[in-house]
């Protein structure tokens, strides 16, 4: 007999699908948590997963610091490319990381957006800080671009980042 996966778990998978449709150079997706724990990737689990986890949640950490110690605000999302590829590593509410990686010829302004709608819609299936499928619920984040707020103009009235 075929396990049932929760609800949240075929819903994050599909958002993760969706993602990959949006953008069909992505070359994989995953949804960590902040303390980097891989919960979601759209591919079997590899054996680099536990790794690769570990250092997008040390992505999020870092730059929630930067942001925090420089700038001021939270963390939303990071870009780094390298010669062969490009990673997008954005906040998904207060727990949570999304890592969306694809090849650098990729249009870097469409996966930036699919990612950071992507991870709005994953933030109302996902507890802070906790695992899918939980009864508590918690509200996204975006840029000011994504919500619509001007640059300069205090966010909208969305949770905190991690930090």
């Amino acid at each position: 007999m075929p396990s049932r996966q929760p609800p949240s778990h075929t819903l994050i998978a599909a958002a993760l699908d969706d993602l990959r449709d949006d953008v069909p150079a992505v070359h994989r997706v995953m949804l960590a948590t902040s303390d980097g724990l891989p919960l979601v990737t759209d591919r079997q689990a590899a054996l680099s997963e536990p790794h690769e986890a570990a250092m997008t949640a040390a992505v999020l950490a870092l730059g929630s610091q930067v942001a925090a110690t420089v700038g001021g605000g939270d963390f939303v999302d990071c870009v780094i490319r390298s010669t062969e590829s490009v990673v997008c590593v954005v906040a998904v509410g207060i727990g949570h990381v999304l890592a969306v990686s694809a090849p650098t010829r990729v249009n870097l302004g469409l996966l930036l957006r699919q990612s950071r709608i992507t991870a709005r819609q994953l933030v109302s299936l996902l507890p802070a800080g906790g695992e899918p499928g939980s009864s508590s619920r918690a509200r996204g984040r975006g840029s000011a671009d994504d919500r619509g707020d001007a640059p300069g103009e205090p966010p909208s009235a969305v949770s905190r980042g991690p930090g």
